[in-house]
């Protein structure tokens, strides 16, 4: 019985597109799902700005809008429910005072750590049996398509990347 040639590049970056494209529908029903979810919990859109301040310590709203990058009101409605459920205070700055300055309380970090929690045995369970090789190679693609996303279209096609 023989077997079947290896494919080649085309059909594999066919089956890449098949997958990316699956994986950019889960992200947009999972932030669907986020609109349905009752005041006060943990959004995912929450979850990473709390992330961010976690990462990057106490900043402004404009700070925390440009790393996240969200527009400011979007930021400020949301610091704004995370304030309200304890997550985050703000406070104005010694520096300056007209910035207002946002960081995490204790509830925050807490929320962060079952957040993480929760989805570290996910991450578990969706890697189960890929190697390190195989993770390392994954995450170089999803960092090279997310650069590609983030490059203006009008500019054409990304520039292919030299091997490394």
């Amino acid at each position: 019985m023989a077997t079947a040639p290896a494919p080649g590049r085309e059909q594999c970056v066919d089956g890449l597109r098949a997958a990316f494209r699956e994986f950019a529908r889960a992200l947009v029903r999972m932030r669907g799902r986020d609109t349905h979810i009752a005041s006060g919990q943990m959004t995912t859109a929450k979850f990473e700005l709390l992330a961010r301040l976690a990462e990057h310590g106490p900043c402004s709203a404009a700070d925390l809008a440009c790393a996240a990058e969200l527009s400011p009101p979007t930021v400020a409605h949301q610091l704004d429910a995370l304030a309200a459920d304890g997550h985050v205070e703000r406070e104005r700055s010694t520096g300056d005072r007209r910035v207002v300055v946002t960081k995490l309380t204790g509830k925050g970090r807490k929320a962060i750590e079952r957040k993480r929690k929760h989805w570290d045995g996910r991450w578990e369970c969706a890697l189960d049996g890929l190697d390190e090789r195989e993770i390392e190679a994954a995450a170089k693609v999803l960092g090279r398509l997310a650069a590609m996303l983030s490059d203006d279209a009008e500019k054409g096609p990304a520039v292919p990347h030299r091997a490394s």
